[in-house]
Order: structure tokens, then C-alpha cells, then sequence
């Protein structure tokens, strides 16, 4: 076996290590902003019930057709009425921000290697 054929070898095992790391790179890329997306719109649709428990159809309409905004009025009136920064409400959304922020330096990190085995090609 010569130098040249066990190089070719090798060098043929390290790109295929490398497109499997790109591959599970993108697929949990792809599962972590899935996840975001997922637990934002469950998020949304608890916002919106709970404008509609207290405050009727119409406070629903408008918590649903501005998420982001209604979402941060929705936070300030439960602390308001509950006199807690920390409640039943107010819980999930910090949670989901502290996962928001958790998963995107996930898709940062893994983002970062895929661009990198990527520009190998």
C-alpha cells in the first residue's frame, strides 16, 4: 500500500466526519429555531386566553393581532395587579426568554461551525 492511496483514504475519512459534523450542525440549528417558534406561538396563544379571561373578546382581538406589544402590556398589568414581578404569567415569559436566549446562542455556536465546514468545499 503506497502513501498516496493510505492519504486518499484518510483524507476521504475526515470529509465525511466533517459533513456529518454539518450535518448534525444544521439539524440542531433547525430543531433549536423550531423549538423557539413552537414554545413563542404556545406563549402567544396563552397571552391571548388570558386577555380574553380578563378582559373580553376585544382585548383578545388586539392581544392576537400584536403579539410582541401585547405581550409586554400583558406583563406589566399582571405585575401590577399581582404586586409580583414573579407569577403564574410572568413566569413563562421569562422562561421562555431565558430558553430564547439559551437556544439562539446554541444556533449561534453550531451556525458557526457549519459556515465553517461548509467554506471547506
Amino acid at each position: 500500500m503506497s502513501i498516496l492511496n493510505y492519504n486518499g483514504k484518510l483524507f476521504f475519512m475526515f470529509d465525511a466526519i466533517r459533513r456529518l459534523i454539518l450535518g448534525m450542525s444544521a439539524g440542531i440549528m433547525g430543531l433549536a429555531y423550531l423549538l423557539i417558534t413552537l414554545l413563542g406561538f404556545a406563549l402567544h396563544v396563552y397571552t391571548v386566553v388570558i386577555a380574553y379571561t380578563v378582559s373580553g373578546f376585544w382585548a383578545a382581538f388586539l392581544t392576537f393581532m400584536f403579539p410582541v406589544f401585547s405581550q409586554i402590556i400583558w406583563v406589566i398589568s399582571s405585575i401590577k395587579a399581582t404586586g409580583q414581578w414573579i407569577n403564574s404569567y410572568t413566569s413563562y415569559v421569562w422562561l421562555y426568554l431565558i430558553l430564547c436566549v439559551i437556544l439562539w446562542i446554541i444556533i449561534v455556536i453550531f451556525g458557526a461551525t457549519a459556515v465553517a465546514s461548509s467554506k471547506d468545499d
